[in-house]
């Protein structure tokens, strides 16, 4: 199958209550490589149900097509940041520290052009007309040129000066689909934790990285050591074209640099150890992570962190979207065994 062809869902569902499961004939996402369907979870009281059914290694959806397709995370404990010996380490990265984190939800992919542009159809997203000239770059493309205030909306405020929901941004169309307001951008620790996928070395992978399992340019002369080789595609992949990590999440590593929630600070002490964002007054910086297609191998690693105005729309910005399973109506333990709260 050509790697940009757009293919469709079968029809093919089980009879489990409240669930709609979803075979694919995509043979890039882990669900069709492992027999895993993805529960297609209906808006509504259902939706409660449905979702207290599925556990780690689960994956779900909120509607048929565009929907970010969102891999169940289980809690745990991991050390964030850097050693001071790895390769590549940024004083940023550090000081290393133990975080505790709460289960969650994480979107499989990045999103997509066709997720953006159904975000726009529905009069919530900005239109993206840039797609650097790669051809068939849009569809299951990562969308790029977006900025953080592009995914989280405008600040707006109620007339007593308090803060309201935004009511555009990519995270407004897709908690339109929902109660309440689930979809959220991950925290830096949450982020990390899941791209990590238990791994504690520089990537998900171990100590290196290739091209076959990661979007970057190996083409790195500063690098000492030997190369791993492979080619410099020069441009994102579709979402879903690399393996999995070990959370089922595909391109983390490379492919686009993927916006957070936290404001952005040079160091980690004093940061969150319970997984919550970094916020500060007026932040000036957002963090971005995960590399993009034009980083080398240093730049991909799990740890590494870039930080950015967050109006600003360049062309390997991109994202992934997070869900909070208490905003949701869940109360779960580490082991995601969840109980409807409402």
């Amino acid at each position: 199958m050509n790697s940009d062809e757009q293919t469709t869902p079968s029809n093919a569902y089980s009879n489990r209550p409240g669930l709609r499961h979803r075979s694919f004939k995509r043979a890039w996402l882990v669900a069709a490589a492992s027999g895993v369907a993805v529960a297609a979870v209906p808006m509504g009281a259902n939706a409660q149900s449905g979702l207290a059914a599925l556990g780690p290694g689960d994956v779900f959806t909120h509607c048929e097509i565009f929907c970010p397709e969102m891999a169940l995370i289980p809690g745990g404990e991991f050390r964030m940041g850097s050693p001071e010996d790895e390769f590549g380490r940024e004083p940023d990265e550090g000081p290393t520290r133990g975080v505790a984190i709460a289960p969650f939800a994480i979107a499989i992919t990045e999103v997509t052009f066709n997720q953006w542009d159904a975000c726009v159809a529905d009069g919530f997203c900005r239109r993206i007309e840039e797609d650097l000239g790669w051809g068939k770059g849009r569809g299951r493309r990562p969308a790029i040129g977006v900025s953080w205030r592009d995914v989280v909306g405008a600040r707006r405020e109620g007339d007593d000066g308090a803060p309201l929901p935004p009511d555009d941004g990519f995270l407004a169309w897709i908690n339109s689909k929902v109660s309440g307001s689930p979809y959220r951008l991950p925290t830096e620790a949450e982020w990390e934790y899941a791209a990590r996928a238990g791994a504690q070395a520089p990537h998900h992978t171990g100590e290196r990285i290739t091209v076959a399992e990661a979007n970057f340019n190996p083409d790195f002369s500063k690098d000492p050591r030997p190369s791993a080789g492979g080619r410099y595609r020069g441009k994102t992949v579709p979402v879903g074209s690399l393996p999995p990590n070990g959370f089922g999440l595909f391109e983390t590593a490379g492919n686009v640099w993927e916006w957070v929630q936290d404001c952005y600070r040079p160091s980690y002490r004093g940061a969150p150890i319970d997984g919550s964002a970094v916020e500060e007054p007026d932040c000036q910086k957002r963090v971005l992570r995960g590399g993009g297609y034009q980083a080398f191998e240093i730049g991909v690693r799990a740890a590494n962190r870039y930080s950015f105005d967050p109006e600003a729309r360049l062309g390997a910005f991109g994202v992934r979207v997070a869900f909070d399973l208490e905003e949701a109506g869940y109360r779960c333990d580490a082991d995601l065994n969840c109980t409807p709260t409402r």
